[in-house]
């Protein structure tokens, strides 16, 4: 588990959310994630689904993110894109994401961010909106 402050150490580096050290792209086209330990999908696996239909896609995959991964690519200081520098690498649209976390308050929502203006919102888990698998890293 990643600690609230996002930092860590992986393979010897001192790694913040903002690090250029943060990301590697890998060979298969996937983006190796050295801060949370995992490999984010290319930008041309993302497809816009709803959640039941996304949680379905990313498993193919590996899994959808979570609220918290995704909010780690945030920069509140930024809009259209609202994303870390250090996050280019990913190519996220200025878009809404799905994450796989279903709200406390109702079943049938589920969290997203957004890379327009760093939003972070519960809603109804029958729009459709990006989804961005994950995978455990190698």
């Amino acid at each position: 588990m990643v600690k609230k402050s996002v930092a860590a150490k992986r393979e010897g580096i001192e790694v913040n959310r903002h690090s250029p050290a943060r990301f590697k792209k890998l060979k298969d086209g996937w983006v190796k994630d050295n801060l949370l330990g995992i490999d984010w999908a290319p930008a041309s696996l993302e497809k816009d689904l709803p959640w039941n239909e996304g949680m379905e896609y990313a498993k193919q995959y590996g899994r959808m993110p979570s609220d918290f991964e995704l909010s780690t690519l945030v920069d509140r200081t930024k809009s259209n894109p609202a994303t870390i520098e250090a996050a280019k690498v990913l190519d996220l649209r200025t878009a809404w994401y799905w994450s796989g976390v279903t709200t406390a308050w109702s079943a049938g929502g589920a969290w997203v961010v957004g890379f327009n203006y760093g939003y972070v919102h519960g809603v109804v888990k029958d729009y459709s909106y990006c989804v961005r698998p994950v995978r455990s890293s190698k």
